[in-house]
């Protein structure tokens, strides 16, 4: 579902490259998981170095999957 989306929002977006495809998946990373997991942070009281760990994770995840679509495409 989300590579899919990835695909849609390159068409439209016009987005080529891997320059425009990695500046996505940070785009991306920095919108979703990054404020959801600072939220976690702040009103769940998650410690600081497991939401980096999931942060980080995010990242990897948001960065391959942006790259594989927007190479392949």
């Amino acid at each position: 579902m989300v590579t899919v989306a990835f695909a849609l929002a390159f068409g439209e977006l016009g987005i080529t490259g891997v320059g425009g495809v990695l500046l996505f998946a940070l785009v991306v990373w920095l919108a979703f998981p990054v404020a959801i997991l600072s939220g976690s942070i702040v009103w769940e009281n998650v410690p600081f170095r497991t939401a980096a760990l999931h942060a980080g994770d995010w990242l990897c995840k948001a960065v391959l999957l942006a790259l594989i679509v927007g190479l392949w495409r």
